[in-house]
């Protein structure tokens, strides 16, 4: 939550989706009260490096291959850099370049030391994907944050770019059918009052389906706190038929 965190218009939207969640006046305060918490948690360093490791851990990086411009992954709202870091750091042959992505005021606050990637200002909202055909379109811990219909809006910006080979990884919450852990139902309580939402696999792949992709896979399903899911554009699964 550190990227989202640092969004001015976060606070707006997350406002607007809690009073809609919290119609009651006599639930509004505490509609309200959530929305800082959420947003205070989310500037807290840790969540960025529990992502890191989690998203190392749960996937293979080094089959990738860098795009046409030498780009092999974008990670969007990168924060500081720790995921690019775990990355090159359990990956060492990994070729290509990493662009961290985040909006300005967040890499104001600088990257950590002699971090290998190129530093690019961006919000996934408002902004088309600016690099074309790099292997994987990786967001950081995004997701969880916003409606349905906000993520809606975030994936329609990468889906022009993302080539044949691309993939679509989102590093977030998921809830697994079967014996989900208490701290990730904790976290499912905690957005569902501020409007974002935690999903299990199979809304996770509708979400997906209607924008556009399709799930792989589901990597790291059981992890404390995050997994990765693996998706690709849906014409590609067309054309293979």
């Amino acid at each position: 939550m550190t990227f989202i965190a640092s969004q001015a218009q976060s606070l707006k939207h997350a406002t607007v989706s809690a009073t809609e969640a919290f119609s009651d006046f006599t639930l509004q305060p505490l509609a309200n009260a959530c929305v800082h918490i959420a947003l205070a948690m989310g500037a807290m360093p840790g969540s960025s490096v529990v992502c890191a490791k989690a998203a190392v851990a749960s996937f293979g990086f080094a089959s990738f291959q860098p795009g046409d411009d030498g780009v092999v992954l974008m990670n969007i709202g990168g924060a500081k850099g720790q995921t690019i870091q775990e990355i090159r750091r359990g990956n060492p042959g990994l070729q290509g370049k990493i662009v961290l992505q985040d909006l300005q005021n967040a890499l104001d606050q600088g990257s950590l030391p002699d971090l290998d990637a190129k530093i690019m200002p961006y919000n996934f909202f408002n902004e088309l994907q600016p690099i074309k055909g790099a292997a994987a379109c990786f967001y950081q811990r995004i997701f969880h944050d916003w409606s349905d219909g906000n993520c809606s809006e975030i994936l329609a910006n990468p889906r022009p770019v993302i080539a044949k080979h691309s993939k679509l990884l989102i590093c977030d919450f998921v809830v697994p059918d079967h014996r989900p852990l208490a701290r990730k139902m904790l976290r499912d309580t905690k957005m569902f009052l501020v409007g974002g939402m935690e999903w299990t696999p199979k809304p996770w792949a509708t979400l997906l389906e209607r924008n556009g992709f399709v799930v792989e896979a589901f990597h790291g399903l059981h992890n404390a706190d995050n997994s990765i899911i693996e998706a690709h554009l849906a014409w590609r699964s067309s054309s293979a038929l």
